[in-house]
């Protein structure tokens, strides 16, 4: 490159390479399809048109680049149009990580099956197929998605402030801790059948975003809230502290009744601290434990089983009243969800997007079933017992 090429000069040249390298990759070419091509650390990139000669074109007229991966490409002012427009274009099961879109314009574009993380910047998406893809991470405050296809789309932790929505199409469409506004615009469209959505986030649109009481009846809107209220409050809620009661009710009782003696004894001869008592205590399931540990191992397994359960359990009641709380004193609903990585906590990134909360509801889920098994078996062990008749 040289010191004295023009802007224009210098953005021909790239485009020229651009053309080259996929050139040099058409031995790739499957039915017209670039496939497993990963362009890495071409960084601030600008094409600001398409040549009408590529590699590969679609029957409709438009290029077809699918299969691509995008890692932090800048497509400002990116525009697919010519004079006359070209449209139709491909882009199936691209992968655009870290990319900056701020300015382009990809209206009629096929994106059926892309993935966009962490991508950012407005941009215009008018009237094209976003069918299954996975937008994750993005800010796309203020852009333009009306008339697009959205079916079976997952959002997760998106920007969606001030974005047109208009005339969109959100059959099956997920969106998990997504970010409206007052601004975010819903009008006509042309489906919601099983939308799946947070209530803190239907909650954020205006009484104008255009959202109809038919839309929301056909929509799935997640409250996560009321799930664990389904679960751990009210009677519910009595049922689990009596469960928990009756558990640590013999541990409790074994700390008190020796406390006594922990307390004022004396003597420190042949003695133990009353910690590893109550170790002993419950690795011999309450039998011999002044002789030392003698587990039985199947028994000791349940019980630590049993033990992690009601662990769980007793902090999603913990949660459950927090929650509630909060509500009751603020008078607006509590924003929580236990599908979003939202809430959880930095130092807990190695449990993937999964927060804390859900993997403790599904542990409870399935504790649940081993602990009614385990009491199940218990009461059928109870009533076999053998008792003697007197004649």
């Amino acid at each position: 490159m040289h010191a004295d090429e023009t802007p224009l000069e210098r953005a021909s040249q790239e485009v020229a390479d651009w053309i080259g390298r996929l050139n040099a990759i058409s031995n790739d070419f499957k039915s017209g399809s670039v496939t497993d091509v990963n362009w890495q650390g071409f960084l601030q990139r600008r094409f600001t048109e398409i040549p009408t000669d590529p590699p590969s074109r679609t029957k409709a007229g438009g290029i077809r680049f699918n299969g691509l991966t995008f890692i932090e490409i800048t497509f400002r002012d990116f525009i697919f149009f010519q004079d006359p427009p070209l449209q139709n274009h491909e882009w199936r099961g691209c992968h655009f990580l870290n990319c900056d879109f701020a300015g382009s314009n990809w209206t009629k574009i096929d994106l059926r099956g892309t993935e966009f993380i962490e991508c950012r910047g407005m941009t215009s998406l008018n009237s094209s197929n976003l069918s299954d893809c996975l937008l994750k991470n993005c800010n796309l405050r203020g852009s333009q998605l009306a008339k697009t296809q959205l079916v079976a789309i997952t959002v997760i932790a998106c920007d969606l402030r001030q974005v047109q929505l208009d005339d969109a199409n959100l059959t099956n469409a997920s969106f998990h801790a997504v970010e409206f506004d007052g601004q975010t615009s819903l009008h006509r469209l042309e489906s919601t059948k099983n939308w799946h959505v947070d209530k803190y986030t239907i909650a954020s649109l205006s009484d104008a975003c255009g959202l109809t009481v038919g839309n929301r009846m056909d929509m799935v809107i997640r409250d996560d809230v009321a799930e664990l209220q389904k679960q751990f409050s009210g009677l519910l809620r009595l049922l689990h502290l009596l469960s928990l009661t009756v558990f640590f009710a013999p541990y409790a009782w074994f700390l008190v009744s020796h406390w006594a003696e922990a307390r004022f004894e004396g003597d420190t001869a042949n003695t133990v601290p009353l910690y590893v008592a109550l170790f002993r205590y419950f690795v011999n399931a309450g039998v011999d434990w002044q002789q030392g540990l003698k587990p039985s191992w199947g028994w000791l397994t349940v019980s630590i089983l049993i033990l992690l359960y009601n662990v769980v359990r007793f902090r999603l009641l913990w949660k459950t009243y927090d929650l509630e709380a909060s509500q009751r004193i603020s008078g607006v609903p509590v924003r929580f969800s236990l599908s979003e990585s939202v809430t959880s906590p930095r130092w807990l990134s190695w449990l993937g997007d999964r927060p804390i909360w859900n993997w403790l509801y599904v542990a409870n889920k399935f504790g649940y079933w081993f602990y009614l098994g385990f009491v199940a078996l218990k009461a059928w062990h109870f009533l076999t017992m053998r008792i003697p008749l007197h004649v």
